[in-house]
């Protein structure tokens, strides 16, 4: 999770200096890896700790890397800004009623 967390930060730093700029293979891979790293590291986590699948981060990580698909046709300010609405929406899915299996 900290290694997501340090990528996603020198992603950040990246799109903020050239934001216009096209997505490029490394700088796709700093901006959806960070995220999905991240996802990953807290559903491996969640497994560890209390034995459960955590099934949205897990979509959540499968959708940035569908995201990769389209990666050097946006810009990099636009992918990021769409790895941080998947981040959102496995955050809200995390509130939602129903999501999770009863214990």
């Amino acid at each position: 999770m900290v290694a997501g967390i340090i990528v996603a930060a020198a992603a950040d730093q990246k799109v903020l200096s050239e934001p216009g700029a096209t997505a490029g293979t490394s700088s796709a891979w700093m901006i959806l890896g960070g995220p999905a790293l991240f996802l990953a590291g807290h559903a491996a986590f969640k497994l560890v700790v209390w034995r459960t699948v955590s099934w949205p981060r897990l979509t959540g990580v499968a959708v940035l890397a569908l995201l990769g698909l389209a990666a050097t046709a946006i810009p990099e300010l636009g992918l990021a800004a769409c790895a941080a609405g998947v981040v959102a929406a496995v955050a809200v899915t995390d509130r939602m009623p129903g999501v999770h299996p009863p214990d």
